[in-house]
C-alpha cells in the first residue's frame, strides 16, 4: 500500500509499505532515509481507517527498504478523529 512520509523540512516522500505491523512498518522508497530520522507518515484510508503518526527509521534493510518503528499513532475516521 502507498504511504506518504514527511520530513520536518522538504517535500513529501512517496513510499510503499513492504510489511506493516502493530509496532512499525517496512517501507520501500527511492529517496534515502537516515537511521534515527523521525518522519511523519500517512497511510491511505482503504481498506482501513486513515492512520497517521510519527515513525523513526531503525534500519536500512537494503534495496531501498527501511524499517520504521511507530513513535505515535493517530487513526482518523471519515468525518473526524476517534
Amino acid at each position: 500500500m502507498d504511504c506518504t512520509l514527511t520530513r520536518r523540512i522538504g517535500n513529501p516522500i512517496t513510499a510503499r509499505t513492504v510489511d506493516l505491523g502493530s509496532g512499525g512498518m517496512s517501507v520501500a522508497t527511492p529517496r534515502p532515509l537516515a537511521i534515527d530520522e523521525e518522519l511523519a507518515f500517512d497511510l491511505p484510508p482503504l481498506p482501513f481507517p486513515l492512520v497517521s503518526g510519527r515513525a523513526r527509521v531503525l534500519r536500512d534493510e537494503g534495496h531501498d527498504v527501511y524499517g520504521l518503528r511507530f513513535e505515535w499513532l493517530d487513526r482518523l475516521e471519515p468525518g473526524g478523529m476517534t
